[in-house]
């Protein structure tokens, strides 16, 4: 038998992989007298480089909302892209735009021109983790008895921790 504490690593003849993101909205019914409260996210990441993802929130809230987005990059540009047959988002947090009133901040453009609403980016709630990309091997026996005409294999995934934390004294609430 292994060591307590020893890793045995399984073999398999054909891995897959998956890009793992974890949108986070909310959360509800947070007590207010937390201090420094803050959202800890961890998972197969966490044990090879032994962090978990941190998103602190507003004290006092009942009720927070995450985001706007901490880091925007170009996410919120595929978001935008996916959703603009139904909606369109416009960057009113973009800092080299030129000073003035836009048409859709006095109300004038409350929709488009084909009818869609407009949303402005800093009105978007959310945050989004994006994790490494997940390796896992497709275990031969766990595919017995399925049937040959399923595409996708069974898998085990990875689970995720949620812990509700002071972010000052790391003292965890519940996860």
């Amino acid at each position: 038998a292994p060591a307590k504490g020893y890793t045995v690593p399984l073999v398999a003849l054909r891995y897959e992989k998956f890009n793992v993101a974890v949108d986070l909205l909310g959360m509800r019914n947070v007590p207010r007298s937390l201090y420094f409260p803050e959202i800890t996210i961890s998972s197969f990441w966490s044990h090879t480089e032994n962090t978990a993802v941190a998103v602190p929130f507003a004290e006092a809230s009942i009720n927070p909302n995450f985001g706007p987005a901490r880091t925007r990059g170009r996410d919120w540009q595929r978001f935008a892209g996916r959703v603009k047959s139904a909606i369109s988002i416009v960057d009113d947090l973009e800092e080299d735009k030129p000073h003035g009133e836009a048409p859709w901040e006095s109300g004038i453009f409350e929709t488009t021109m084909d009818g869609k609403p407009v949303f402005e980016l800093s009105t978007l709630v959310g945050e989004r983790i994006q994790a490494p990309i997940y390796h896992t091997p497709v275990i031969r026996y766990l595919q017995e008895g399925r049937s040959e005409k399923v595409a996708k294999p069974f898998m085990l995934m990875p689970s995720l921790t949620f812990a509700l934390q002071n972010h000052m004294t790391a003292h965890r609430y519940g996860t």
